[in-house]
């Protein structure tokens, strides 16, 4: 009984064990090194005037996700024609263009120490006396009539300058010269005839221009210097900046990017990128962390997983003689394996890098320097 009793333990103890250990590589390893899959969606080909903001808000999708899935840094500089990958979508949606919003224009008040503009009123009606020349003005139909204050009928009674009551000739091609009145109340005599005929004489003072709106605005234009067209409005400011990171992580090895993260032309979405590079060149920790998975993966090579600070995590596959143990801590830019050999006939060999956030895969581009 008792032998029975301590197999069954060990037993138990041998399914806990192989529980732990799957659960972590399923968290930490299967998932992170599934490094293609398939993905459903659409491909929207982009309209002129679209931005990636507005085609995320059109099919309701996380706009970080969308630029990383398709490389793109730069929400407002995607190309009209250019075709964007829009994960999950079953139809393509056909984007109303944008409306620009109207500018409204501030009433412009007229400049100090200027009269205010003359109201228009009906043809034919008397207005108020002008300014101090002596002479009113009417606007009526687009035309403006000009008025003498002699021209006005004075009330009954009053007295009138035997010059200025002369009737008017017709008008020759000089100027026609009209009368002022004399003092009403006072007696003519000669030496008052002759002065009121010397301003009769006199030619009246031009009246000033009339001041409409029209010429305030453009006495205002011409006063102003031109102001720079401000720059249009982005629709991208603020909910629509994409986040980078650039610097977090270092490059784990140098090289050129052979395959890029996110979706390919076959359709299949890259959780990582390869890193083409010697066979046995060294591979860096991309930042300071525990490596908390350092053997041999199926389908991957040998592997190693580092995890560090705010739930990023990074994986390196396709490496040989790591160096890196489990468990123990690595600086930024430690050695922890070399490259492995090429993984297809006449290939190069490379390096299989991700960056992963709460165990979501992340575009490394966004986050290496």
């Amino acid at each position: 009984m008792k032998s029975i009793s301590d197999i069954l333990k060990i037993l138990a103890a041998a399914v806990l064990g192989a529980a732990l250990v799957s659960c972590s590589i399923q968290v930490v390893d299967r998932g992170s090194l599934k490094s293609s899959e398939r993905m459903r969606g659409v491909y929207h080909r982009v309209k002129p005037g679209e931005t990636l903001w507005r085609i995320s808000r059109a099919y309701n999708v996380d706009l970080q996700e969308l630029a990383e899935i398709n490389n793109i840094t730069d929400s407002s500089r995607i190309a009209a024609d250019s075709v964007v990958f829009i994960p999950d979508a079953h139809e393509v949606i056909d984007i109303p263009p944008a409306r620009p919003p109207a500018e409204a224009k501030p009433p412009v008040p007229a400049p100090p120490g200027k009269p205010a503009a003359v109201s228009a009123v009906p043809e034919g009606a008397h207005p108020a006396v002008g300014l101090s020349t002596g002479s009113a003005v009417a606007v009526g139909h687009g035309r403006v009539k000009e008025e003498s204050i002699t021209d006005r009928p004075q009330a009954p009674g009053a007295e009138r300058d035997p010059v200025a009551a002369k009737p008017r000739e017709k008008p020759s091609p000089a100027p026609a010269e009209k009368a002022m009145p004399a003092p009403s109340g006072k007696p003519g005599t000669t030496a008052s005839a002759a002065a009121g005929a010397a301003v009769a004489m006199k030619p009246p003072a031009p009246a000033p221009p009339v001041r409409t709106p029209e010429t305030s605005l453009r006495d205002r234009a011409a006063a102003e210097p031109p102001k720079k067209p401000e720059p249009a409005h982005r629709a991208e400011d603020p909910q629509g900046q994409i986040r980078m990171d650039k610097g977090r992580f270092a490059w784990p090895v140098r090289g050129p990017v052979i395959t890029r993260f996110g979706i390919q032309p076959s359709g299949m979405k890259y959780n990582g990128i390869k890193i083409a590079a010697k066979e046995n060149a060294p591979v860096q920790a991309a930042a300071a962390g525990t490596v908390i998975y350092a053997s041999t993966v199926k389908g991957y090579g040998e592997t190693v997983i580092v995890k560090h600070d705010e739930n990023y995590t990074t994986v390196y596959a396709y490496v040989k003689n790591t160096v890196a143990k489990r468990d123990g801590r690595v600086k930024k830019g430690e050695k922890i394996a070399s490259i492995g050999p090429a993984q297809e006939p006449g290939g190069e060999p490379y390096l299989y890098f991700e960056i992963r956030e709460k165990n979501k895969a992340r575009n490394p581009l966004f986050f290496l320097p």
